[in-house]
């Protein structure tokens, strides 16, 4: 059995254009993802946005207000403002939310995004995750045109 582990990225570009790359990375790579936003105006947003995301393919995926519930567990992808398990997520992406320790045993990876001024908040989001198992942590920051990896 692999080790749980989340990923942060520090981010300063937006965080619109920052997800849809790594839904689109956890798409073709096969992962169910449970895609976390603020609100039902930004699960709007981003499901209006995956469907002509990639020139090369869309990105199937479901939400509240584009497919039945009861159809999610055919959903790779799966958009809400809810923590919630209706795709039988493996990977649980969100911009910087303090999450109920309870909830994130169920996930193997969490992608936690977050502007690159708060890292303090995101250090004590480690610490949560380090209890609920997460063992395996890595810190990705931007720069101008790039990513270093950095100690957490």
């Amino acid at each position: 059995m692999s080790s749980k582990c989340v990923k942060f990225y520090a981010a300063f570009s937006e965080f619109a254009v920052l997800s849809l790359k790594l839904i689109e990375k956890m798409y073709e790579a096969g992962e169910r993802v449970l895609f976390l936003c603020d609100n039902d105006e930004e699960v709007q947003f981003f499901d209006s946005r995956l469907w002509n995301y990639s020139r090369l393919s869309f990105i199937a995926h479901g939400s509240k207000f584009s497919l039945p519930s009861e159809k999610a567990e055919y959903c790779q992808i799966w958009i809400s403002s809810n923590i919630e398990f209706i795709n039988n997520p493996q990977t649980l992406i969100h911009n910087g939310y303090d999450l109920e320790n309870e909830k994130l045993k169920y996930f193997d990876k969490i992608i936690d995004v977050f502007d690159k001024t708060k890292i303090e908040s995101a250090r004590k989001r480690a610490e949560l995750y380090g209890v609920a198992g997460f063992s395996e942590q890595a810190l990705w920051i931007q720069e101008d045109v790039s990513w270093k990896a950095e100690k957490l």
